[in-house]
């Protein structure tokens, strides 16, 4: 077993001497996650319609009509990047490739 597997996974850590950290909970304290083992999250986009909202990169659902009707049109900054049977699936897709794409340029 390598040193870094015997250390451990949380610690807390609190602004006083006597408990400035401890490998428990102890109130009035922060709980620390080792580095290697914390996992960034991506939020959620947030829909209003079918078009993303308060993102730097701007996801819209069309409704195709015509020879496309029934198809749901998935454009990133005005570029089509899918099509889809349903709404659902086109906003699934949208995340997907908005959490590929940030932790893509994570270290």
């Amino acid at each position: 077993m390598s040193d870094e597997n015997k250390l451990p996974e949380r610690i807390w850590a609190g602004k006083y001497r006597s408990t400035w950290w401890q490998s428990r909970p102890h109130h009035q304290m922060t709980e620390y996650i080792r580095a290697d083992l914390a996992a960034p999250k991506v939020k959620p986009l947030v829909w209003e319609d079918r078009k993303t909202v308060g993102e730097m990169m701007q996801y819209r659902v069309h409704i195709g009509y015509g020879l496309m009707n029934g198809v749901f049109a998935l454009t990133l900054s005005g570029s089509t990047i899918g099509e889809f049977s349903s709404e659902e699936a086109a906003k699934a897709a949208a995340q997907a490739d908005y959490e590929r794409r940030i932790l893509d340029a994570l270290e």
